[in-house]
């Protein structure tokens, strides 16, 4: 097939449009109606500490999938390409839904969640490594943010397809919802429930395969014919490997020893020369799925049941909705503040949010405080994470590397991530059983802890070249308090 031009700019929003799109909706959206669907489906209704290690298994195993991928991400995206990495990736995703939309038995659906893992982790490696080599400078956050207002949008839309999906007996508990269906309706359910994803994947597929041009930054990037030939390589190019530097985008070409930047070897040996950068993501790593978000959005009915709300799956979609306007918010701002500025403040008043949930839901079980105010510690929350590490892991994870380790340090962290989230949706069932509420005050002290360090070691990185990134990030100070970036 021919491929349809287009220029930089709206091919990675394209891009960024189809990634989050099917990063959101498999992975997150159709988690609320999945969980009472999936147990039905497979015998786990009732409510005890054995179900809850199953059912949480179940949705957490698509990150195992994910995570041993992260490991050789940069080998296989320098090997074939970004554009046949990102093809491949959507191809895995549709035959993984497919086999989850009819899997019959439990083991059989984990097989499919795990192979749809897969896919996911493809994708999620390779859009935002192209994005952050492709698009211009000063839309590169706004362009990795748009990937995360997909991903919230689709959020929403799994959750509201869910709300009609599930019918009138939506906000009954699964040992009461699952005796009003017959097997032939949750297996119907199921697969409606999942189309929306195999669409979407097939859409990247196409997207891959015919509109998306290859990464310049690729080592094996060659120029289609027709392009000029001194566009091709400049062998003389330490950042980019093998295509010729625009000192237009990458900053201009240093005139003394202050201005230069370190031989950094394209392979992971190259990430031990930049530890501040791997400390800042896998701190950003954190910031993003070790401070409960998804124990949030997966259990926001019951957190809406506890503050005396009747209608629990239409407040989880209210939830959603939040979620996909704040974070439509961090994409307007990110390139107009800067990363630090959006990000500190989200993660304090995280951090608050989280540390006063316990209190509060105990309040309002002791009728000292209304219900109204189980609102208030779930939105802030939300709206924190949202702004801050939730729209801006994507932007800083590949804007914090240099360009020459970026497709194997950005997936390493990714990978890191993805354990991440594997723990806190595995423990948190059990722990909730047995704490309560109370167990938000754990993430708490995880987010002031991370919010610390930030404060003090995280670089601000709007609107500096790939050559000034790289400077800062390998030169001798790991303290940054107070950087503003370039305006």
């Amino acid at each position: 097939m021919g491929s349809v031009k287009m220029d930089r700019t709206s091919i990675c929003a394209l891009l960024a449009i189809m990634g989050g799109s099917i990063f959101g909706y498999v992975l997150i959206g159709i988690s609320s109606a999945a969980l009472t669907i999936w147990r039905c489906y497979y015998g786990l209704a009732a409510r005890n500490e054995e179900n809850q290690w199953w059912i949480g298994a179940l949705f957490a195993v698509i990150n195992v999938g994910g995570l041993p991928y992260g490991l050789v991400a940069g080998n296989v995206m320098e090997a074939f390409g970004r554009k046949k990495t990102v093809t491949m990736g959507g191809a895995v995703i549709f035959v993984g839904t497919l086999l989850s939309s009819v899997a019959p038995v439990y083991t059989a659906q984990a097989c499919a969640r795990v192979l749809t893992g897969v896919g996911v982790g493809m994708i999620m490696s390779s859009v935002p490594v192209y994005i952050a080599e492709m698009a211009p400078a000063n839309r590169r956050g706004t362009l990795q943010a748009l990937f995360q207002v997909c991903v919230t949008l689709q959020i929403l839309s799994g959750n509201v397809a869910g709300y009609y999906i599930l019918g009138p007996h939506r906000d009954l508990l699964p040992c009461d919802y699952c005796p009003k269906h017959t097997g032939t309706d949750i297996v119907f359910k199921n697969a409606i429930l999942l189309a929306p994803g195999m669409v979407l994947a097939l859409c990247v597929c196409i997207v891959g395969a015919t509109i998306m041009p290859e990464s310049e930054a690729w080592s094996g990037y060659v120029a289609p014919e027709g392009e000029k030939e001194e566009d091709d390589v400049d062998e003389g190019s330490a950042l980019t490997g093998n295509r010729k530097v625009d000192y237009g985008e990458m900053g201009n070409q240093p005139k003394s020893p202050a201005d230069a930047v370190p031989e950094i070897p394209r392979s992971l040996l190259g990430l031990l020369k930049c530890p501040q950068s791997l400390m800042a993501a896998y701190m950003m790593a954190v910031a993003q799925q070790a401070t409960g978000i998804n124990a949030v959005m997966f259990y926001a009915p019951k957190f809406l049941a506890l503050g005396g709300v009747q209608l629990k799956m239409l407040g989880s979609v209210a939830v959603m909705f939040w979620n996909f306007v704040t974070t439509l918010l961090a994409m307007f701002l990110v390139d107009k503040v800067g990363r630090r500025t959006l990000l500190l403040p989200s993660m304090f008043a995280m951090a608050i949010s989280l540390l006063s949930m316990g209190p509060i839901y105990a309040g309002i079980h002791a009728g000292y405080v209304s219900s109204i105010w189980c609102f208030v510690p779930l939105f802030v929350f939300v709206t924190g994470f949202e702004v801050g590490p939730g729209t801006l892991f994507g932007v800083i994870l590949n804007e914090v590397f240099p360009e020459q380790v970026l497709p194997f340090g950005a997936p390493i962290v990714g990978t890191s991530s993805g354990i991440f989230a594997l723990i806190t949706t595995v423990i948190f069932p059990p722990l909730e059983l047995r704490l309560g509420t109370g167990v938000f005050g754990i993430f708490g002290v995880i987010t002031t802890i991370v919010w610390v360090y930030l404060l003090i070691c995280l670089p601000e990185t709007r609107g500096l070249t790939r050559r000034e990134v790289t400077q800062k990030v390998t030169g001798p100070s790991w303290v940054h308090f107070g950087d503003k970036g370039k305006e």
